[in-house]
C-alpha cells in the first residue's frame, strides 16, 4: 500500500483561483500531505454514512483513507473525515447551477478507527471542463458523530486536499463514461494536479474497470 504523502502547504487555500506553485517541506519521516483549495462545490452536509451513492452509477470505487498525525506517523483516532466528487457526468449534488439542489449524492463523512481508517462505498468519479478525476475531502478534529449527524460545534479543519488517479486509468474511463460530454483533461493539464501537489495526492489503486476498485490514501495532518 503506497502513501498518498506530500509537502506543507504555505497556507490554507479556500476556493478557486490560485496557480502559483505551492513551496513544500518534505522533511520529516511523515511529511505533510499538501493543502489543495476547497473549490466551489462543498457544502456542508454534515451527513455520517459509509455509502455515498444514492443511486448514482459508475465505475465501483472502494475508497480507503488513512489519517496520520504527522509529527508522530500514529494514527488519528476519532477524527471526521468528508468527502465529496463529481458523478459520472461531471456533475456535483446539492448545487442549484448543477440542477441537482438538495440531493446528496457522493457526500459524507466517516469518523477515523482505531487505526485512522475510513472507508467510503463510492463511484470513480467523473471529470468537468478544466479539472480532471478527483476527490475533495477536509479533516476535522474535535467533533463527534450522532447517529446520522456530524456534531461539529467545536471541530477544527486540519486538512483540506483533494485525492487524484493514475493517468492512464482517467484516459481509459472516457468511453465508459459516454454521457460525459465535459472537456477532458488529464492530470498533467489540471490546475490543482500541478500547481498544489496533486502528483503527491494519487491514491493507489487495485482492481480494474469491469470489476471495480479499491483505492487507497494516506493523508498526513498537522495537529
Amino acid at each position: 500500500m503506497l502513501a498518498v504523502m506530500g509537502g506543507a502547504a504555505a497556507a490554507l487555500l479556500s476556493g478557486c483561483g490560485r496557480d502559483e506553485e505551492i513551496p513544500t517541506d518534505e522533511s520529516g519521516p511523515c511529511p505533510l500531505t499538501p493543502e489543495q483549495e476547497v473549490g466551489p462545490f462543498y457544502v456542508d452536509e454534515g451527513i455520517v454514512r459509509s455509502d455515498l451513492l444514492d443511486g448514482q452509477s459508475g465505475i465501483p470505487l472502494d475508497l480507503w483513507i488513512k489519517v496520520l498525525a504527522a509529527k508522530t506517523c500514529e494514527p488519528l483516532v476519532n477524527a471526521a473525515v468528508d468527502v465529496w466528487s463529481a458523478n459520472a457526468a461531471g456533475k456535483y449534488s446539492d448545487i442549484k447551477r448543477e440542477g441537482n439542489d438538495g440531493e446528496k449524492f457522493l457526500r459524507g463523512i466517516q469518523m477515523t478507527d482505531g487505526e485512522g481508517f475510513v472507508k467510503f462505498k463510492t463511484i470513480y468519479p467523473g471529470w468537468y471542463s478544466g479539472r480532471i478525476c478527483h476527490v475533495h475531502l477536509k479533516v476535522h478534529t474535535g467533533g463527534r458523530a450522532n447517529g446520522s449527524n456530524y456534531i461539529g460545534d467545536d471541530s477544527r479543519i486540519v486538512h483540506t486536499g483533494q485525492l487524484f488517479f493514475p493517468p492512464e486509468i482517467n484516459e481509459a474511463l472516457r468511453p465508459i463514461y459516454p454521457d460525459n460530454k465535459n472537456e477532458f483533461v488529464n492530470n498533467d493539464k489540471d490546475r490543482v494536479y500541478r500547481k498544489q501537489g496533486g502528483r503527491r495526492s494519487v491514491v493507489t489503486l487495485e482492481g480494474s474497470l469491469a470489476a471495480g476498485f479499491a483505492a487507497t490514501a494516506i493523508v498526513d495532518v498537522q495537529v
